[in-house]
């Protein structure tokens, strides 16, 4: 009933490397698709399902592949969430439960500016649809026929803060609230990261290990490192902003 998905593009390869790698390192039985304008050479020693946009705008081409996915339930990784604990698999056999069972449309696991003191489940609070990123590309189980009608309300947008495209985050937070769709987030007492956002716990992870294309060394330098190490993969050196930062 439950598979993984994310997107990525060729300008990141780097980056979607890693992330099928701390991918793999840390979970095997939950299938994952994958959403780019290309096939890399890398992907092959990786068991996971490759498929190709060819629409040039981030919402045609998430839609595009969203609709080829054939299950009901998702997970919605970027290609930047960096795989760095063990998952806990009740909380996602919870969540998928009351998904299964509720009318609520996702389940969010960063907990961010929207969360409300309404606790519906155990560790699982209500969602403030008012409130800003109701709607978040951050890491979250959905329902898919309710991703697929905000995916399908929202028109030709893109995510990477351009001035001369609408913002699609921002247009899917208004269609999640047009259309009524509710949703929860896990809470369990994770330490907060940054201004708005808290860590992970069901799936433990870098909750965006790049910034403005840069490594986000200023929120995520050690936990880098200790991927790196990990991983036996070396961080790109490009990425990072100074030469100085390199030495981490």
């Amino acid at each position: 009933d439950l598979c993984s998905i994310v997107n990525t593009h060729s300008t990141y390869a780097d980056v979607f490397h890693i992330f099928l790698k701390s991918y793999f390192h840390k979970i095997s039985n939950i299938p994952l698709y994958s959403f780019s304008d290309k096939f890399f050479d890398f992907e092959a020693d990786f068991p996971h399902e490759s498929l190709i946009y060819k629409t040039n705008n981030f919402r045609n081409q998430y839609l595009e592949c969203l609709q080829d996915i054939p299950f009901d339930y998702i997970l919605t990784f970027n290609d930047d969430y960096f795989l760095n604990g063990a998952p806990n698999f009740k909380a996602l056999e919870d969540s998928l439960e009351i998904l299964q069972r509720n009318s609520f449309g996702y389940i969010r696991y960063v907990r961010g500016p929207n969360f409300t003191n309404d606790q519906v489940f155990d560790c699982f609070y209500r969602v403030d649809a008012t409130q800003p990123y109701a709607f978040s590309q951050t890491l979250t189980m959905w329902r898919k026929s309710d991703l697929t009608r905000i995916f399908e309300k929202v028109g030709p947008s893109g995510i990477a803060r351009k001035s001369n495209e609408p913002q699609f985050e921002v247009l899917a937070n208004q269609a999640l609230c047009n259309l009524g769709i509710n949703g929860l987030v896990y809470y369990s007492g994770e330490k907060k990261v940054g201004k708005s956002h808290f860590e992970c716990s069901v799936i433990p992870h870098i909750v965006s290990a790049v910034v403005d294309g840069y490594w986000n060394t200023s929120e995520y330098r050690d936990e880098l490192k200790s991927l790196e190490l990990e991983i036996g993969h070396e961080l790109s050196k490009n990425r990072f902003r100074n030469n100085w930062l390199m030495v981490i």
